[in-house]
């Protein structure tokens, strides 16, 4: 802050044009704050800095591109209620849920969601050097194929479906609505257990693994 000159008052307008990209999260810090009026000399730290996150939380809230998420916008054919509704009542432990969570919404630290908001120079995932996504995280990176294919042959036996049938788009965006409920329930554990597994990184992430991380899991329900 203070190699930026950001500690005191800004100009009005701001030379946000000053900063380099990798430190984006600059630019837009100094583009806020030329809204911000200068600290009183009767204010205190503590005041000045309530008073910053008062204007500022004001100004995102009358933006108007704050009435959809990021993860809507990006992929507006998917019927989204039908994901939160699946996301909310899918029947697994806080963990696997909380990890389901961020990984429908995208916010999880994909060198390719860091390289997006400029926080590093490169997409490549440090354990194979291929595009690191989240979909490249669950299927497709070391064992993934093996684990998916085996993921979604359950899957299809229990819709009574061929395999190829069962998109990879279900593990991310699963706006899937099966009869009856007991199926349905069924394969939205099967895909929360997986996305839960694949992004965790303290086990191996064998097959076999994954089928005793699943039998477990299911005792404990």
């Amino acid at each position: 802050m203070r190699k930026w000159n950001l500690t005191g008052s800004l100009p009005n307008p701001p030379l946000s044009h000053r900063f380099p990209t990798k430190v984006a999260h600059f630019r837009q810090y100094n583009i806020d704050m030329a809204y911000v009026a200068e600290r009183g000399e009767t204010e205190t730290i503590k005041q000045f800095k309530h008073r910053i996150h008062g204007v500022l939380r004001a100004m995102a809230a009358t933006s108007e591109d704050v009435t959809d998420m990021r993860i809507t916008r990006k992929y507006p054919a998917t019927c989204w209620e039908r994901v939160w509704k699946n996301l909310h009542t899918v029947e697994a432990s806080d963990t696997v849920i909380s990890t389901w969570y961020l990984a429908i919404h995208d916010i999880l630290p994909t060198n390719e969601r860091l390289a997006t908001i400029r926080l590093t120079d490169t997409v490549a995932y440090v354990k194979c050097g291929n595009s690191d996504t989240l979909q490249h995280r669950i299927v497709t990176c070391g064992e993934g194929p093996v684990i998916w294919h085996w993921t979604r042959t359950r899957i299809a036996a229990i819709l009574k479906m061929d395999p190829r049938s069962v998109p990879v788009e279900w593990t991310l965006r699963p706006d899937i609505q099966i009869r009856p409920p007991q199926k349905h329930k069924a394969v939205t554990w099967i895909l929360a257990h997986l996305v839960a597994y694949r992004l965790q990184s303290q086990r191996r992430l064998s097959l076999l693994d994954y089928m005793d991380f699943l039998r477990r899991a299911r005792w404990r329900l």
